[in-house]
Order: C-alpha cells, then sequence, then structure tokens
C-alpha cells in the first residue's frame, strides 16, 4: 500500500478557534454594552437619590412653614416691629418667636427644631425663611407697610441645589374677635 500524499496547496483549511482579530472585536463590543448598562444604573440612582432629596426638602420646608403659620400674624404682647422684637433675638433657638414676621431672615444649616436642637441625618442642608408684607388684593406686590397679609418663603437646599420651596401667605385679623386666617401653597422646585 502505497501512502497517498496530498499536496500542500489542495490541503482544506481547518478554522477551530477565533482569530485575535475576532476575539479583539468581540471585547470591544461587550465591553461598550456594559459601559451602557453602568451607565443607565448611575443615572437610574442619581434619580432616586433627586426624588429622595425633594422628598426630604418637603418635609423640612413643611415643617418650618407649620411652626410659622401656628404663630400670631403680629406681635401680641411688645412693640409690634416687622421682624424679631428685643426680647426674641437671645439665645440660639426659636422658642421666643410668637408671630410669622420673627422668621425673617432665619437660616439654618443644617436645619434644627424650635428649640435650637440640630435635626440628625441633614448634614449639607440648608433652610432660609423669607417673610415679607404683600397686598392681600394681589398676592404677587409687596405692600410698603402693613398691609394685613404676610407671605412666607421657604427653600431648602441640599448643599446648593434647591430642593423644595413652599410659599404660604399669613393674612392679619379677618374678624371682631381679631382671628387671622391663612392660606397655604405650595410650589417645589425641581432641578
Amino acid at each position: 500500500m502505497s501512502a497517498r500524499r496530498v499536496s500542500p496547496s489542495k490541503r482544506t483549511p481547518r478554522r477551530g478557534a477565533f482569530s485575535i482579530v475576532e476575539a479583539v472585536l468581540s471585547l470591544v463590543l461587550v465591553s461598550g454594552v456594559m459601559v451602557a448598562a453602568l451607565n443607565t444604573v448611575g443615572a437610574s440612582f442619581t434619580a432616586q437619590r433627586g426624588i429622595g432629596d425633594r422628598a426630604r426638602g418637603q418635609l423640612l420646608a413643611n415643617d418650618l412653614m407649620t411652626e410659622i403659620l401656628a404663630q400670631a400674624y403680629e406681635e401680641p404682647t411688645e412693640t409690634i416691629t416687622f421682624g424679631l422684637e428685643a426680647s426674641e433675638t437671645v439665645g440660639t433657638n426659636r422658642s421666643r418667636y410668637d408671630d410669622a414676621d420673627d422668621y425673617r431672615g432665619l437660616s439654618d444649616s443644617p436645619p434644627k427644631l424650635k428649640d435650637g436642637t440640630a435635626m440628625q441625618g441633614f448634614t449639607g442642608w440648608t433652610r432660609t425663611s423669607v417673610v415679607v408684607r404683600i397686598d392681600p388684593n394681589n398676592l404677587n406686590t409687596l405692600a410698603l407697610g402693613e398691609s394685613g397679609a404676610k407671605k412666607m418663603t421657604i427653600t431648602v437646599k441640599h448643599g446648593t441645589v434647591v430642593v423644595a420651596t413652599l410659599v404660604g401667605i399669613k393674612t392679619g385679623a379677618s374678624s371682631a374677635a381679631g382671628t387671622g386666617g391663612t392660606i397655604k401653597t405650595v410650589t417645589t422646585a425641581v432641578q
């Protein structure tokens, strides 16, 4: 028996493995898919954190607005001034605040309870209050003197980002009994 010899030019090529080029292309494709997936997960976490921050900010703003609206429209015991009266500036808490305009210019970071205790878990948060007199017939117009209506704006920031804004209106004596009314409107800043 003679061995049959096949010439090298007539051999059929065998492809049993990937070439280097195919491996590199596969690696690039898989890497691209992984980067896109990780970016999607990162964006999801960022969005969830933003939603959580806005919810916490709304709670902080609502807490302070509720405290302000529970106060009298104007100073009940001392000479009426717009802002803090002399006896209310003592100390580092709001326990002596007894009317809505006492909260004018309030800024606390981290936010504090009325007794001055810092709220836990709010490092890096700031809560500010602006109180202005407004025209009761046009709530967007500032009044130069006493008008019977005050607008309170609470702004809450986490770091430098505004996460919530709350606006409330408090009116003065609306009846012979001297009871004041309140209107509370909520606006949330989304950034």
